[in-house]
């Protein structure tokens, strides 16, 4: 059996972006950095993601403004994503950008796992994260909403979604979220993420350009070949892994193509790490379970979704074989 692997990271510079705009509104930002355990003088280009987590919820805490993870997506720039934000500036059409978005989040250490599913008409973009705690449901909002914000700046036409949805319950303002996403907005749903028309879809962008797109791509296949060979290879799989699982079982085709490798590749991988796909999978859904019961308003029900369960008692059979005992009396309930 592995270890639970290292602590997931992220990129330093978005704890820094939140503190800031949290500390325009009239945030204490040292108190907010003092709420992840962070001095931000000595932090590097990475922080762990707990402590990035941390913050957003002292951030809540402070201001008390449901909108805030909103209003932080609203001052993102696709330009940001450097490399990433050019190759989608250039694509062809929205659906091609959101491809690049997709192929390529995890260059950039993202903990999300995002996939367009197409249908007569229309679209369900949805991006598939970790979710349970304040500071997660913060992050899932700003990063369906940023998600958005990418594609407003780069298309030629207004993008309009027909429908943002998220897992969690509503906040008790959601007015900021209407005015945002300018359609209906759900809570409570089976997703996060976006539904768009497949005329957006189609939608032209205002710098596309074919030859420099075609060479950014390849860039990026360079950076996503650093990027897999880099991280150690049991973080990656993990955070993939979490991504997917709201989805249903997770199947190795998919993460070996979220981490950019061929199926047999990654299972000799693994293989030589002294652990297999499936074991990931079920190390992965422990820990997680672990996590999620914490959170006692969250249902049992919902948390066998939430780990890909096809039904609760399927869960409940997991969980007492992981722990002796039941989730419900894990929880003390």
């Amino acid at each position: 059996m592995t270890g639970a692997g290292p602590a997931a990271t992220i990129h330093a510079r978005w704890t820094r972006n939140i503190v800031a705009l949290a500390a325009a509104e009239g945030a204490d930002a040292q108190a907010l950095w003092r709420a992840g355990a962070l001095d931000p003088d000595c932090i590097g280009e990475e922080v762990p993601e707990r402590a990035h987590l941390l913050v957003w919820e002292a951030i809540m805490r402070a201001l008390d403004s449901p909108g805030f993870p909103i209003r932080v997506a609203s001052h993102r720039s696709v330009d940001e994503y450097a490399l990433l934000g050019l190759a989608c500036k250039t694509a062809d059409t929205v659906r091609e950008a959101l491809g690049h978005l997709i192929r390529y989040a995890g260059v950039w250490r993202s903990q999300y796992h995002c996939e367009l599913r197409e249908r007569a008409g229309a679209a369900d973009l949805i991006v598939a994260g970790p979710t349970g705690s304040l500071g997660r449901r913060c992050t899932n909002e700003s990063a369906v909403a940023q998600i958005l914000k990418a594609i407003r700046d780069v298309a030629r036409s207004p993008v309009q979604p027909l429908r943002a949805s998220f897992r969690h319950a509503a906040p008790r303002d959601t007015s900021e979220h209407e005015r945002f996403f300018a359609c209906a907005v759900h809570f409570g749903a089976a997703f996060d993420g976006l539904e768009l028309s497949s005329q957006s879809l189609d939608g032209k962008l205002s710098l596309a350009d074919d030859a420099l797109s075609i060479f950014l791509v390849t860039q990026l296949d360079e950076l996503a070949k650093t990027r897999v060979s880099t991280q150690p290879l049991i973080e990656k799989v993990r955070r993939a892994i979490s991504g997917l699982l709201p989805a249903g079982a997770p199947k190795l085709e998919a993460v070996a193509a979220d981490l950019a490798m061929s199926q047999r590749t990654l299972q000799r991988q693994l293989s030589s790490a002294d652990t297999n796909f499936a074991q990931l999978v079920d190390e992965t859904r422990h820990l997680l379970a672990k996590e999620l019961l914490a959170q006692r308003q969250r249902p049992v029900g919902e948390i066998s979704f939430l780990l890909g369960f096809s039904e609760p008692s399927a869960f409940h059979r997991a969980f007492k074989r992981w722990t002796g005992t039941t989730p419900t009396r894990f929880r003390g309930g």
